[in-house]
Order: structure tokens, then C-alpha cells, then sequence
């Protein structure tokens, strides 16, 4: 069929816009990756039921032996190219409903392509919050299919633990809603005919005869099916929902969410200090974690450096040092008096020579520069981009000093500079190395520089998919790791959800490095990084 034909086709059929034209086209060909897939046709749908078309429209072509595959897509600021793709993509810009919230509940109904600002923006007017420290652009779609893990999550989950019950299209259009089935209940879905009855059929024999293969899976990487082991509790229970976490849309399509929120407890204190070096630096931070805090941040003091070139200096921090380490720590307890014992007890952490510098009601938006200062350095326009290659790695706590050692010897064998920022709570680290796409040195460089990178993060013990999943991108490299047996299991974990390959199937384990190499921008705009 012809593209012009499928999208006069769709268009007849669903309440939302199918677009064929070029620079449609182009406009979501890109995400924040460093990729470039044009697809063959751009959707936005206005409904569940449209959803439901298109899929099943493309698995009924699949059927037929041609190949439209599905990506979904939310803000289009996934970082690993898991949002484009070469068939249809299906925007989720119009799905952005937030239908009912409960304040005595503290439960929030909503479609999947709400933003994380609109959604807090909204929950804020009945005094609740997501604690989920994401960019507010990103959709709430987009952050489930990522398993993100913010900087919060230490002490208040994922975004995927507030998730209660999803409505998900899966690959032949049907639509389900996920719910914990105990084994009688069990036993009668996968007695019901059709699709649905055949998945919960393949899922529970692949779960039964694989159980052991899988409770060596780490926690701590978004690599592959990692939340497998989540699906069927010991008692013989089973929920599909935890199999969407992380999947990037090659499972299901989640089009609807029912959320659990927490009260708000208003803005947090910040509590920053410096430290010559790293070492210093992670030994009170070894410390200071004890007490809890919402947040604990790291950043190079390079970074402030650079900002300060630009104009943009850090104001309460008077001095900075030449090469040493800033430490950000958030204290958000709702009880004022629990916050003031927590920062009377970090600054006794502190040796005498160390000050720090704490956040109250009139200065609290100087201290909103911390963030604006990493903006700056990661938009600085008269440096090379830096481009997100190999954003929040995990790096257990134990390895940091590994980690620190590591990055400077890239910095000496390479000749750039790699400050380091992340989240210490989380174990998610950051680095942003100066590439230039035009040309094909500087390609072949950023390949070659995700590989050691990759080797450095797993001789620490460490995941290059740390505090989002993997995609395209960082699957090339992350794969490497993972041995035959387990890619074959997830490969026919996926089989079971997507047996005619439809949803995003070229990323995750099935990503390779010849057509990451031509998906590859000579130029990478991404427009502004917030972070």
C-alpha cells in the first residue's frame, strides 16, 4: 500500500490527524538522541479507540508481510533514540486528559501523555505532588516507558511505584486494565479465547519454566526486561503491569494510568557546600546520607567554572575551589522542626575549615541557580555540543572512587574535560562529552567513547542504563554484557507481547551498531537542555 494511500486510510478512520508529508516527517524524525529516523507516517490520536485502530491496522499489515512498526511517542526527549523509528510513529501529544483526582485518595486519573508539570501543576491545588524530579516536559508515558529514577526516588520511589492500575493496547489493538489476578482468576483469563487468553497462556508457562533464570536480575539497570521477576508473585499471582516499566513501547502501548500521589510538603531547603576533592567529598556524603535527606546531589566545580565564563555565578557559594566537588543536599520533611535538627546535624558533619551555605524563605531563589548553572554549561553556544550519550549510569556507591579515577583517565587519554554530575542517593552519574556530529571523526569518536565509557561503568559493577532505559542507543553497548541465554529470554519474553514484531522492534535487544551508525546526525540541535 501506498504511503499516501495508508494515511488518506487512517485518516478516515480515527478522530485524531495522520500526516505523510516531508516535514511532518522531519519534525519527529529526531529526539534528544544524537539519531535521525524518518518514518514513514506520523499519527496523533485523539482517543484510546484510535490507538487501537492503528496497531491494529499495522500488526493486520505485518500479517500480511509488510512492515509498519509502531513507536510511540511522548515530548520526544528520550535520550537513547527510543522515540523514533522508521514506520509509524503515534504521538501521544493529544492524549493529555487529566480525567479525576481524588484528594481524600490521593489518586489521580489521567491519560499518558500529560506532562509531569501539568500534572504537578494540577495536584498542586489540592496540596499533593508526584515526587518525581524529572524534566516537567516529559510525559508521564514517557517516564513509565523509561522506568525513570529520578533524584527522589530514594525516598519516594520510581514514578513506576506510584502506578496503580494502567489501561495498555496491546499488539493486536485489544485493550486491557492491569490488575493483580490470583490463580483462580488466572486460570479463567487464560481460559478466554483470542489474544489475551493466548498472552496470559505463553506468559505464565514462560515465567514457570524460566523462574530460575531470572532472580539473578539487577535492580539497578534499565537493561533489557529487568522487571521481570516483578510479574508473578511466590503465592502464584500475576500482573502484567510491571512488564510495561522499562519496555519503551515494545510491549503495549500504556494509554491510561491511575496514579498515587503524596501531600505536598512545599519547597525543600537546600544545604550546599564545597570540597577540594572528590574523596572528601564522598566521605561526607557517606555520612550525611544516614540522616535521609530528599536529595544529594554532586557536581564537578568545573561546571560552575565554565557557567562563571558565561556570566553565571552560583551567588550564595562566595568562593569555589580550583578542581574540587560541590555537594547539593535537599532536606523537604513536611515538620519544620525535623528539617532544622537535619541541618544543624549536617553542619556538624563538616570539619571546621568547611562551611556551607543553607537555603531559607528570602533567599530560596538564589539557591534555584544551582540548577540554572548546569543549564548554562550544558547550553554554553560558543562550546562544542555536549550531547547525552552517556547520561545517568549507575555506579554503586562502593565504586565512586573507581569511577572518579576512570574519568580522569579518559580526560588525559582524550584531552577533554568530563565533570561529573549526578544524583548520589539514586548511584545515577553524568558526563557530557564535547563532540563534533559534523564530521566523521568526530562520529567515530562518540562511538568509540561510549565503549570505554561502557567498559569503565561495568568494571564497577556498574549499568550504562542506570537512570532510564536503554533504547537504540545505549543497547549497542549495554548488550555486549548480557550473555546469550538472557538476550534469547527476553527476545522470546517480547515474542509472547509481540509476536509479529510490530511495537518499536529495532531497539533494546534488538538495537545494532551498523544502524545506529546510519541513523547518526552530523548536526544535533536539541534545543534547550534543562536537566
Amino acid at each position: 500500500m501506498e504511503l499516501n494511500k495508508i494515511a488518506k486510510h487512517l485518516n478516515q478512520h480515527i478522530a485524531g490527524a495522520v500526516y505523510g508529508e516531508l516535514p511532518v516527517l522531519d519534525g519527529y524524525a529526531t529526539d534528544r538522541s544524537i539519531l535521525k529516523i524518518r518514518p514513514k507516517v506520523v499519527t496523533v490520536p485523539k482517543t484510546t479507540g484510535d490507538i487501537r485502530k492503528l496497531v491494529r491496522f499495522a500488526n493486520q499489515l505485518a500479517l500480511k508481510n509488510y512492515k509498519l512498526p509502531v513507536t510511540v511517542r511522548g515530548s520526544g526527549l528520550d535520550k537513547t533514540g527510543a522515540a523514533i523509528g522508521q514506520g509509524m510513529i503515534i504521538s501521544m501529544e493529544d492524549m493529555n486528559l487529566i480525567k479525576e483526582i481524588d484528594p481524600r485518595q490521593r489518586l489521580v486519573r489521567l491519560q499518558t501523555g500529560v506532562t509531569l508539570g501539568t500534572l504537578n501543576a494540577a495536584l498542586s491545588l489540592h496540596n499533593l505532588v508526584l515526587p518525581v524530579s524529572g524534566d516537567p516536559n516529559q510525559t508521564i508515558g514517557g517516564l513509565l516507558a523509561n522506568d525513570y529514577v529520578g533524584t527522589l526516588a530514594s525516598n519516594h520511589g520510581t514514578i513506576a511505584s506510584h502506578v496503580i492500575q494502567a489501561e495498555v493496547i496491546l499488539s493486536n489493538g485489544d485493550v486491557i486494565q492491569t490488575e493483580r489476578l490470583k490463580p483462580r482468576r488466572l486460570n479463567k483469563k487464560k481460559g478466554v479465547s483470542g489474544f489475551e487468553g493466548e498472552l496470559y497462556r505463553q506468559l505464565d508457562s514462560f515465567l514457570s519454566d524460566n523462574a530460575d533464570a531470572f532472580t539473578n536480575i539487577s535492580k539497578n539497570t534499565r537493561a533489557g526486561y529487568t522487571t521481570i521477576p516483578q510479574i508473578k508473585a511466590k503465592n502464584g499471582s500475576l500482573d502484567l503491569l510491571p512488564a510495561f516499566f522499562g519496555s519503551q513501547g515494545t510491549l503495549g502501548i500504556i494509554t491510561e494510568i491511575i496514579l498515587s500521589c503524596e501531600l505536598s510538603s512545599g519547597a525543600p531547603q537546600y544545604f550546599v557546600t564545597s570540597f577540594a576533592n572528590a574523596g572528601t567529598a564522598l566521605s561526607f556524603i557517606d555520612r550525611a546520607a544516614s540522616l535521609h535527606p530528599g536529595e544529594v546531589n554532586i557536581y564537578d566545580a568545573t561546571l560552575f567554572h565554565e557557567a562563571l565564563n558565561s556570566g553565571k555565578k552560583f551567588r550564595p557559594l562566595k568562593t569555589l575551589p580550583e578542581n574540587g566537588v560541590i555537594v547539593s543536599i535537599t532536606v523537604d520533611d513536611p515538620n519544620r522542626r525535623r528539617r532544622a535538627k537535619k541541618l544543624k546535624k549536617l553542619t556538624a558533619l563538616l570539619n571546621k575549615t568547611t562551611r556551607a551555605v543553607v537555603s531559607n524563605d528570602e533567599n530560596f531563589a538564589d539557591f534555584m541557580e544551582l540548577n540554572s548553572v548546569l543549564s548554562v554549561y550544558l547550553n554554553n553556544p560558543s562550546r562544542a555540543v555536549r550531547t547525552p550519550i552517556t547520561d545517568d549510569a549507575f555506579i554503586p556507591a562502593k565504586e565512586l572512587k573507581k569511577y572518579f579515577e576512570g574519568i580522569t583517565e579518559l580526560e588525559k587519554k582524550h584531552d577533554i574535560s568530563l565533570p561529573v554530575f549526578g544524583s548520589v542517593l539514586t548511584n545515577n552519574y553524568s558526563v557530557r562529552p564535547e563532540i563534533d556530529l559534523s564530521s566523521v571523526a568526530g562520529r567515530q569518536f562518540a562511538l568509540a567513547f561510549m565503549r570505554e565509557y561502557n567498559e569503565l561503568v561495568i568494571s564497577c559493577d556498574g549499568s550504562l542504563a542506570g537512570g532510564s532505559a536503554e533504547g537504540r542507543l545505549k543497547a549497542v553497548f549495554a548488550n555486549t554484557y548480557l550473555s546469550p541465554e538472557l538476550k534469547k529470554l527476553y527476545q522470546e519474553f517480547k515474542d509472547v507481547f509481540d509476536p509479529n514484531h510490530i511495537l518499536n522492534p529495532d531497539i533494546k535487544q534488538n538495537a545494532n551498531l551498523r544502524a545506529v551508525v546510519r541513523a547518526m546526525r552530523t548536526s544535533y540541535t536539541p534545543g534547550i537542555i534543562k536537566e
